[in-house]
């Protein structure tokens, strides 16, 4: 047999309660817009320590086999929702970093304009003098905090 060639069978299906995955999922903050922690520098978890959820539910088999009598066919699985706001929160949050080339945690006018860059960006050079200024910082003085950053990208881009 080829071993390039996939083959699938219908063995089973299962039946998930979505509601359990979306339940406690995390608002924004309403004056920031923001989730919390997308920033956090170790965060393989996701976020707010929100892990996978695990989940063990019975297979309904697709054909009635003679063992299931005496065998429960189950599956197993991890998963685990996040809205798409903050995923594109967290896309953001590490791009950004990958252009701090200090290491401060903020961005200056220049790391800020190679990113933008980057992306093929089109926004004027007012646009981005804006993003400063409307935190009350001067371009070509000021850092801007990642989260600030990402406050503004989101307006200017949505």
């Amino acid at each position: 047999m080829d071993p390039f060639i996939v083959i699938s069978f219908h063995v089973g299906d299962i039946w998930l309660d979505v509601g359990e995955l979306v339940r406690d999922v995390p608002q924004p903050d309403p004056q920031m817009g923001l989730y919390a922690d997308v920033c956090r520098e170790n965060d393989a978890e996701g976020g707010e320590g929100r892990g996978m959820m695990q989940f063990c539910l019975p297979l309904m088999m697709a054909k009635e086999m003679p063992w299931e009598a005496k065998h429960n066919p189950t599956i197993s699985f991890l998963a685990k929702f996040q809205p798409y706001a903050e995923l594109c929160q967290r896309f953001w949050a590490q791009y950004l970093k990958q252009y701090n080339m200090d290491n401060t945690g903020s961005i200056s006018l220049m790391e800020l304009t190679s990113m933008l860059d980057s992306l093929g960006s089109t926004l004027s050079v007012q646009t981005i003098d804006s993003f400063f200024t409307c935190h009350r910082k001067q371009p070509a003085e000021d850092e801007l905090m990642i989260e600030e950053v990402i406050q503004c990208l989101e307006t200017e881009l949505i």
